[in-house]
């Protein structure tokens, strides 16, 4: 298993064997024949007390122990090491005698990892422990991996967290624009590529969109990063939202990789002329609630996602959006997301909610939101298996 002579040769120098028997001379005899095979650090106990010095100063790479050693309440022993956070995952293997199918039952439960029968080999006991040894040490890899990638995870997140809106500046946006905003932006426990926001046009219009790039992981988190830092680049230069997507979409369409996408919705509240003007990129429908509607007014989501098609040119809608209405823009979790019952959660039962809220006529942000999350978790699990974001925005009087 082992890939060449030189990793052979590293594992030989650094692990530490620890060789632990009441008997001073199978102590000797296991330790020289250790050396013999070329391992440098090779020790032996016989206490408890001999073990955690050790512990202290050289946590072992291997442990052989005699498991019925007269002196030594073996599997007592190993209950203790296991319990012991730097030993927990120490691979040990247990001399003994018997070889009884109850024996190594017994064994295997105290999380002994293997055993060698008396009178001991040394050539099977070195090949045994060659083989722990270098699973101990993938083992350790893996966990430096898993750390790294968990510190690079937590990095991205932090970036994904660090671009969106913080509560300052939504305060500001009730204060300059009247509008106010209530969010849920939930991830999954895998990175997402899931963004929203809005920016600033003139003291009458603001922006606002919302991104769900294809997904996960830590790919689709600087995707989304990237798209973020070049819709900011110009979304603060343009009021002209036919233009500014497409020219996003063009950018994107060179950084994206084959298969790779976003869907997105832009828009421009103009709180002068009481219009929402806005594009769609293959999202889901942005929802307008409003005290003049019996129903929920539903937007179109058309438009070809962002990186597919370069020279896609995107087109700008526009509706009334007065004081006391409310925006409502969602990602496709909320209608993908499996049922508790095994039914996809759907587009009707969102719609229901909408319709739901224009009944009670309260379209306050704060309402709107916790309604729909009330009524969706009532059927659909916490534990979701997509990035969830919901953005309302209602225009205060």
């Amino acid at each position: 298993m082992l890939d060449n002579e030189k990793t052979k040769e590293k594992l030989l120098t650094n692990s530490v064997v620890l060789i632990v028997d009441a008997d001073e001379k199978n102590r000797q005899r296991l330790c020289h024949m250790f050396e013999s095979f070329g391992f440098c650090n090779v020790f032996s106990a016989q206490s408890d007390e001999d073990i955690w010095k050790l512990v202290a100063h050289n946590v072992p790479d291997i442990i052989i122990i005699d498991i019925y050693s007269p002196t030594i309440k073996g599997f007592e022993l190993v209950k203790k090491i296991r319990e012991h956070v730097e030993c927990e995952d120490v691979p040990i293997i247990a001399q003994t005698e018997s070889t009884s199918a109850k024996n190594k039952a017994k064994i295997f439960e105290a999380g002994i990892t293997d055993y060698i029968s008396k009178p001991v080999d040394f050539y099977e006991i070195y090949a045994r422990s060659i083989i722990h040894l270098e699973k101990g040490h993938q083992n350790k890899e893996l966990r430096k991996f898993y750390k790294r990638l968990k510190g690079e995870l937590s990095a991205a997140q932090s970036l994904i967290d660090d671009s969106l809106p913080s509560d300052d500046s939504i305060k500001r946006l009730r204060r300059d624009y009247k509008v106010d905003l209530s969010v849920e932006f939930k991830s999954t426990s895998e990175m997402g590529g899931d963004l929203w926001g809005f920016f600033r046009v003139d003291e009458n219009r603001l922006g606002v969109y919302t991104i769900d790039l294809a997904g996960h992981g830590i790919e689709s988190c600087l995707n989304a990063l990237r798209m973020h830092s070049i819709m900011h680049s110009n979304l603060i230069q343009y009021d002209d939202l036919e233009k500014v997507v497409s020219w996003i979409n063009k950018k994107m369409c060179k950084l994206l990789p084959v298969g790779k996408f976003a869907t997105m919705f832009c828009g421009l509240i103009d709180t002068k002329n009481d219009i929402l003007t806005y594009t769609t990129a293959a999202t889901t429908s942005p929802a307008i609630l409003t005290k003049e509607s019996e129903k929920a007014i539903l937007l179109s989501g058309q438009g070809y996602p962002i990186g597919v098609q370069e020279d896609f040119k995107y087109k700008t809608e526009s509706v009334k959006f007065g004081v006391g209405d409310t925006l409502v823009l969602y990602s496709d979790a909320i209608i993908e997301e499996n049922s508790k019952d095994g039914e996809i959660f759907g587009e009707k039962n969102l719609y229901d909610i909408f319709d739901m809220i224009v009944e009670s006529k309260n379209y306050k942000s704060d309402n709107v939101l916790n309604t729909i999350l009330e009524n969706f978790y009532k059927k659909c699990s916490k534990n979701l298996k997509d990035d969830l974001t919901i953005n309302v925005y209602h225009r205060m009087s």
